[in-house]
């Protein structure tokens, strides 16, 4: 779902490469492929998982790792654009088979549980898709 409440289809997952500001690249593993996005949109909470620190005043944006500055952006129209670019994309589309989308569902929606899952597709929220059960290694 969008910050409008509209919702927008995730074809598949993978990893990007990008080159920041100082040449130092960055791999992003898990990113969701929405191709409908007019922008690429990266999520501060993925960075606060993956251990970074974000600081953010002045509508300037500043991402470290281990006390060294990886990314930085500045706020334009309400977004921070990463001064930076894509260099590598590897996105897997999502196969067809039920059990593939329930576990594709699950991650798109930061690992939702099946209870979770099961009322979404009651309110058909999930693109018509059909829920089976979970499986975990």
């Amino acid at each position: 779902m969008l910050g409008n409440n509209k919702p927008c289809i995730v074809q598949g997952m993978g990893s990007i490469r990008l080159k920041m500001f100082n040449g130092q690249e960055t791999l992003l593993i898990g990113v969701r492929y929405v191709p409908k996005l007019k922008r690429n949109l990266i999520s501060i909470n993925m960075f606060d998982t993956l251990a970074y620190t974000t600081q953010i005043e002045h509508g300037m944006m500043k991402i470290f790792k281990d006390s060294v500055m990886i990314a930085k952006g500045i706020k334009m129209n309400g977004l921070y654009i990463l001064d930076g670019s894509t260099i590598i994309a590897q996105v897997v589309v999502a196969s067809q088979n039920q059990h593939d989308k329930t576990n594709l569902w699950h991650m798109r929606l930061g690992r939702v549980s099946e209870k979770g899952l099961l009322e979404l597709a009651k309110q058909n929220l999930l693109n018509g898709d059909k829920i089976e059960n979970l499986h975990f290694l």
